[in-house]
């Protein structure tokens, strides 16, 4: 195994544990579960091997003068699956992970939408990356993967409560590829429960809500993640 990952369960802007983590697929990780869903989650939670990195090194000149490069430097947003990719498709090296929770994601309910496209739009140029280097994958994965990442931020433009652009990711999402819908419909369906109820109820009582929901989720992913590390 040359990368090994943990949950991460998420915290507030204060610091504050929501009760909600990250619940990625552990195993049997393939390349096309890691562009579609990224397992990993983020850079904190991931341990690799550093004959990983000797893998997939690679020489550019970007700052002068030719050096050796892991992540993509080139990237400002994105660089982190753009490298498990690259990892995934150019190496014999596995990706698993474990069931504990045993670092913690900060995540706010501010932002702008903007930056929600700017991401995306970084998130393009790693298909676009992949496609040169791998084009039977990608006309394959592309627009499963391209569906939900659009469904990954509708879900984050939930958190910064613009249901307008939610919704409208969600309907794109779902109009590149309604599969996400058949191989998760629970979470599919949540979310678009949520974009639509943020655009026509008022703060408090969708507060409330959104509330009963996580304390809902959380139970039940800490009973999963109990039945899993119970020996």
């Amino acid at each position: 195994m040359g990368i090994s990952f943990s949950r991460s369960g998420f915290i507030d802007e204060n610091s504050r544990p929501i009760g909600i983590y990250q619940m990625p697929r552990l195993q049997g990780i393939t390349p096309e579960i890691v562009f579609c869903r990224n397992p990993i989650g983020n850079g904190s939670a991931v341990v690799i091997r550093r004959e990983v990195f000797a893998a997939i090194r690679f020489e550019a000149n970007l700052y002068g003068e030719a050096e050796d490069f892991f992540f993509d430097d080139t990237f400002r947003q994105s660089e982190d699956i753009e490298c498990w990719l690259r990892i995934a498709l150019q190496t014999h090296w596995r990706i698993e992970g474990i069931p504990e929770a045993l670092t913690l994601y900060r995540i706010s309910d501010g932002g702008l939408s903007a930056n929600l496209m700017k991401q995306y739009a970084s998130w393009e140029r790693v298909l676009v990356k992949t496609e040169a280097s791998h084009p039977e994958f990608v006309a394959q994965w592309g627009s499963r993967a391209r569906a939900y990442q659009l469904r990954y931020l509708a879900r984050r433009a939930t958190r910064q409560r613009d249901g307008a652009l939610a919704v409208r990711l969600l309907h794109q999402s779902l109009a590149t590829d309604w599969r996400v819908l058949l191989e998760e419909p629970r979470r599919t369906l949540i979310t678009l429960l949520a974009a639509y109820l943020l655009r026509v109820l008022p703060e408090r009582p969708y507060r409330w809500l959104e509330g009963l929901m996580l304390r809902s989720t959380g139970a039940s992913q800490q009973r999963r993640m109990r039945g899993e590390v119970s020996p």
